[in-house]
């Protein structure tokens, strides 16, 4: 009843801040919950430092996370990378969606390779 797509520009650079993304999408009569408290968890990875205000957790409550409309939102996931190369980054996404007559809970576990110049 939903996809994430896990995203970051082409053009990041070795010690440049950096913003990935995740866009929910509720699918099928679903749409965003408004009263779910969105949270992406990033696990540690090689050479890279995350920019949340929780640090590698970043959250609906820290202001990273903003509803783009009935079935869309977006959170933010600003990282540095230390090195050129590949920024492995992933983590879990505590997300929901809704329709008419239930919510759904879910944690899928996402990842990106964003190359580094």
């Amino acid at each position: 009843h939903f996809t994430v797509d896990f995203v970051a520009p082409g053009d990041c650079k070795s010690g440049a801040r950096c913003n990935a993304s995740l866009t929910l999408r509720a699918l099928e009569g679903y749409h965003i919950n408004n009263e779910y408290p969105y949270k992406f968890i990033a696990n540690d990875a090689a050479n890279v430092d995350f920019l949340g205000k929780e640090g590698k957790t970043f959250s609906k409550a820290g202001g990273e996370f903003a509803k783009t409309g009935e079935t869309t939102a977006q959170m933010s996931v600003p990282f540095q990378a230390k090195a050129a190369g590949t920024a492995k980054l992933s983590g879990t996404f505590k997300m929901s969606v809704c329709s008419e007559a239930n919510c759904q809970i879910e944690t899928p576990s996402v990842a990106l390779d964003v190359p580094i110049q």
